[in-house]
């Protein structure tokens, strides 16, 4: 049984960046829209479930982790419950998919840090393998893409969307270029001799795609790089290549009609209407307002909406933050902004204080891809909200909130 729990578990981590959605049918997801788009559920979180039930033990990582992360699910529980009594228009699904899979994937980071105190190599090899996987991913999509679209066609409809007839990168259900722009920066940090050819093509894929949110976390990267290097006072010429070819690549897009593409890329679309309209937040701002100006009384200050349907199915914010301040209300938030302040503190010690721990890199990237989803896709998206990105944050969060610190020094004891 304990091998079989060992195979379980490296098939959860080593599926974490497949983008497969398996819908109530039975059948893969393949980006199309359908009424089944939002119980879709990712093979990670199936196999997920398959690791807590083989193993149990997992849960005692959630209760024994940080507990401002305990207090937040169990607030968001109340909330839920308080929504059956107060209504009967409510959605457990949504419930489910927005708590469950970062829920369990926290207890797998705990566990991911035990085992890396076992094995000093565990977790850098974790995240090489998200980069070898995620390179195999994107590499795919793109030559699926080329084929079925052309080259420049491609780029004017964000690529296949259910690519060889396997995978999906439908963004509002899987958010799978969220996903890939955190891994695309821990590719930044890596040692691998063709890391800029696996960075090149990762960000490729995201200029397929065309997400604006995405194209930002990439940028963020690349300058984070500059701060690295300062900070360790080493050679930046090769990062200057790859930030001039990722503006070389931005310059062509936006000029893709006088250089005569056939198709204008989505992303270049994208950046046209926000120029048009003037409304630099895509929407986000009149979202919110819809939101809340018409929560009426199924919005409660202090507890939120929980999960009352009263007015649709999935109402959002587009914005993480305001998410939970939704389903929530203030009490919620405040827990999740502890949440967000003791991961904050982890990233600050890391980055100060353990410049010359041997695997200084895999933590740096790490905490700069968090940083990167706390200040810019919490700000634009809900990616705790959609199992796929949650599941990866969850398995984040689960890192870097449980790092063990000597707060006298600020040295690493993991």
């Amino acid at each position: 049984m304990s091998q079989l729990k060992k195979i379980f578990l490296f098939l959860f981590l080593y599926l974490i960046p497949f983008p497969l959605f398996i819908m109530p049918s039975g059948s893969i997801f393949q980006g199309k829209s359908t009424d089944e788009d939002a119980f879709s559920l990712p093979i990670s979180l199936i196999i997920l479930i398959f690791v807590y039930i083989i193993n149990p033990k997992y849960i005692n990582n959630i209760f024994k982790g940080h507990k401002a992360f305990l207090f937040f699910i169990v607030i968001s529980l109340i909330s839920f419950l308080l929504t059956v009594f107060r209504s009967n228009d409510f959605n457990s699904l949504l419930l489910i998919i927005s708590i469950l899979p970062v829920v369990l994937s926290y207890g797998i980071g705990v566990e991911v840090l035990k085992k890396t105190n076992l094995d000093l190599f565990f977790l850098p090899n974790l995240v090489s393998d998200f980069i070898k996987i995620t390179f195999f991913i994107c590499l795919l999509h793109i030559i699926s893409s080329f084929i079925n679209f052309g080259i420049s066609g491609s780029f004017a409809v964000r690529g296949d969307d259910g690519f060889f007839g396997l995978f999906s990168i439908y963004q509002k259900v899987t958010y799978y270029p969220t996903v890939i722009s955190v891994v695309f920066i821990f590719a930044l940090y890596s040692n691998f001799k063709t890391k800029y050819l696996i960075c090149s093509v990762i960000f490729l894929n995201i200029m397929i795609i065309g997400s604006r949110e995405s194209m930002v976390m990439c940028l963020f990267g690349l300058f984070s790089v500059l701060y690295y290097n300062r900070l360790k006072k080493k050679n930046i010429k090769n990062l200057f290549y790859l930030i001039l070819i990722s503006l070389s690549s931005l310059f062509l897009m936006l000029n893709s009609e006088k250089i005569s593409f056939e198709n204008e890329f989505v992303f270049v679309r994208k950046i046209n209407n926000l120029i048009a309209k003037g409304d630099y937040t895509a929407g986000r701002e009149g979202a919110i307002f819809e939101v809340f100006s018409e929560s009426g009384d199924d919005f409660n200050l202090l507890v939120g909406t929980g999960y009352s349907m009263t007015l649709g199915d999935f109402r959002s914010p587009h914005n993480q933050y305001l998410e939970i301040f939704l389903r929530s209300g203030i009490i919620g938030l405040v827990f999740f902004m502890l949440v967000v302040f003791f991961a904050l503190k982890a990233i600050y010690l890391i980055v100060k204080k353990n410049r010359f721990n041997k695997f200084f890199e895999t933590y740096y990237s790490i905490s700069v891809g968090f940083l990167a989803i706390l200040l810019l896709s919490f700000n634009i998206n809900t990616p705790i909200r959609t199992p796929f990105s949650s599941i990866f944050v969850g398995l984040l969060l689960g890192i870097i909130l449980n790092l063990k610190f000597d707060y006298k020094s600020g040295k690493l004891l993991n």
